[in-house]
């Protein structure tokens, strides 16, 4: 049996990270609390509802780890959203296989489908340039 909770305090250890279970954070003029995994970049810190204890929780955390991480992982003007949350979910990916656990496909599916939705989000909203990496998803 993995022992998702070790790995991911080991992981939280590792690169100094913060992380919070019961905060009431904000994003613009809404409560965002738990209803989701997010990240604070700036702070280092990650918010998760409860400790992964299983796959799908466990990937979320790496994914808002590699928010943090990745140096193109969190939300910039000088990239699109779409392209940290690429960056985010690929080094997941990445993290997964360097641990020896392998990548479901269906959990992954999930986070390209909201990644798709984020380019085709950037496209109506002006959207100019779709960096290559990002094309996969893109429906146009």
């Amino acid at each position: 049996m993995i022992e998702y909770q070790q790995m991911f305090g080991d992981l939280v250890m590792h690169h100094g990270l913060e992380v919070c279970f019961r905060c009431t954070c904000t994003t613009g003029t809404y409560e965002l609390g738990h209803s989701r995994a997010h990240a604070h970049v700036k702070e280092k810190k990650i918010c998760l509802a409860a400790v992964p204890k299983g796959y799908p929780s466990f990937f979320a955390a790496l994914h808002e780890i590699g928010h943090i991480v990745h140096p193109q992982g969190s939300y910039s003007s000088s990239y699109p959203r779409s392209l940290a949350e690429h960056n985010a979910t690929d080094w997941a990916k990445k993290k997964l296989r360097e641990l020896g656990i392998p990548v479901r496909r269906k959990v992954v599916a999930k986070y390209d489908a909201y990644i798709g939705n984020k380019v085709a989000r950037g496209l109506r909203r002006g959207l100019r340039h779709v960096p290559a990496v990002l094309r996969k998803y893109s429906v146009v």
